[in-house]
């Protein structure tokens, strides 16, 4: 008998956080999803993500947004995905800091 695969989606990515903030920049972080390849990111001005600013594929387990407009709350989603399909969304809001702040 051959070998069995593994043919599930992966697991929705946990622990998704901001690890660091400034006036234009925004880093987020996750935990590895199970059966993952990589993790796909939208970013937005709208809990919809009806106007996605931002959409980016990646093998890391972070990632950073940069050029972002200060004093600006922005919506970030996460799924995993692999051969066989994605995991669903987990999503955070982030709001950048103002001008001027130390």
């Amino acid at each position: 008998m051959p070998p069995s695969q593994n043919t599930s989606t992966p697991s929705t990515p946990q622990n998704f956080r901001a690890t660091y903030v400034s006036t234009n920049t925004i880093q987020v972080s996750w935990d590895s999803s199970w059966n993952a390849n990589n993790y796909t990111l939208d970013l937005a001005y709208d809990s919809s993500f009806n106007n996605i600013l931002n959409n980016v594929t990646t093998a890391n387990l972070n990632y950073t947004f940069t050029n972002l407009t200060p004093s600006t709350t922005y919506f970030i989603r996460l799924k995993a995905n692999n051969n066989y399909g994605s995991s669903g969304y987990t999503s955070i809001s982030v709001t950048t800091l103002p001008i001027g702040y130390t």
